[in-house]
């Protein structure tokens, strides 16, 4: 953690705090000051290098022997001084294979979306910032609550928001936390398998991980501004909120309905015979194949990729359902579920 705190004055505050092993870095000025705190029984932390801007250990949890590294960042203020740290964590990331975490101040936003007012970000030196991301193979983890970590506490007419602070993680740090086999990853997806191959689980993992955080609701406000953060309470007020919406006050058809005009599009005597006749078995084969593979699952999870894969396996299975449902003009009621997912168009959505 950043305090602004260092030296003796550091030791004397962490002295006081519920932990037995510290780690402090001297302010840099008036900010910085990074803190390292820990219970020795629970972890054992290994120094590893402490430069101007970051702090590099070797974290070993007890309980699992889960070993990993965890970087703690205060990036300076000073564009040129950022740049350093970017070649010093591209450097790190080409000398270990372990987990690894970072997270800190970077003092610098990503894009657009992370800063509400003041002056537009500079394009180049987000790149950068998103180069050494994308060297160390590492993703944000994402937040709970308001989207901006920093604010110049103005009137709105002069107020800036920023999300400077940011929590990133590897895909070995995410392999052990998360358990995925590769068919997984590559199905939950929405890049092609046969453009990228089927061997490219990395990507397919790094993609979906990125891909949910950014959907993911953890929270949001209600009417009054107030956070809803249970889950339970987050759905109930997201229901009703679409309930209001496409609800209609009409609770009845009327009885004499509109009777269709000759000029609108209807059936043709051929049409209407067709309707009667059997589905043919290409037919029903023609359906799975219509779809993208990674398209619309149902509430089993199954693609419409399984079926095209394993068709010869499920094919009979297939046609005498299809078959039935057409004999009896009747859908049996579990193949007309489906999932509503309701997936944010803008990223950290608060409100409806």
């Amino acid at each position: 953690m950043e305090t602004r705190i260092g030296g003796e004055r550091a030791r004397e505050n962490t002295n006081k705090l519920p932990f037995d092993e510290a780690i402090h870095m001297d302010t840099i000025g008036l900010v910085g000051g990074l803190w390292i705190l820990w219970n020795s029984d629970r972890v054992q932390i290994t120094q590893l290098a402490m430069l101007e801007q970051k702090i590099h250990v070797l974290v070993k949890v007890l309980i699992s022997n889960f070993e990993f590294i965890c970087t703690t960042v205060y990036a300076s203020p000073r564009f040129h001084e950022r740049c350093i740290l970017w070649n010093n964590l591209k450097n790190a990331a080409n000398l270990h294979d372990k987990p690894w975490i970072i997270a800190g101040d970077f003092n610098k936003v990503l894009a657009e979306g992370d800063k509400f007012g003041g002056r537009y970000i500079s394009s180049n030196r987000s790149l950068l910032f998103k180069e050494c991301v994308d060297h160390c193979n590492i993703i944000d983890l994402g937040f709970v609550g308001t989207r901006f970590t920093w604010t110049n506490r103005r009137n709105i007419n002069a107020l800036v928001q920023e999300r400077i602070d940011w929590f990133f993680a590897n895909l070995r740090w995410y392999a052990f936390h998360r358990d995925a086999k590769e068919e997984l990853w590559v199905q939950k997806s929405y890049v092609s398998r046969l453009i990228e191959g089927d061997q490219n689980t990395a990507f397919h993992h790094m993609s979906t991980i990125v891909r949910r955080r950014h959907n993911k609701i953890s929270c949001i406000k209600n009417d009054t501004g107030e956070w809803i953060q249970s889950k339970d309470g987050a759905m109930n007020y997201i229901r009703r909120g679409f309930e209001k919406l496409f609800k209609t006050s009409l609770n009845h058809a009327p009885l004499n309905p509109i009777r269709p005009s000759r000029w609108l599009a209807s059936l043709s005597n051929e049409e209407r015979s067709n309707m009667s006749t059997m589905v043919t078995d290409a037919k029903i084969k023609d359906g799975p194949w219509a779809l993208k593979a990674c398209k619309a699952p149902g509430p089993n999870g199954l693609h419409a990729g399984f079926f095209q894969r394993f068709w010869l396996i499920v094919d009979d299975l297939v046609k005498t359902k299809v078959k039935k449902a057409f004999k009896e003009c009747k859908l049996p009621k579990y193949l007309n579920r489906t999932n509503v997912v309701l997936i944010p168009k803008i990223v950290g959505l608060e409100s409806l």
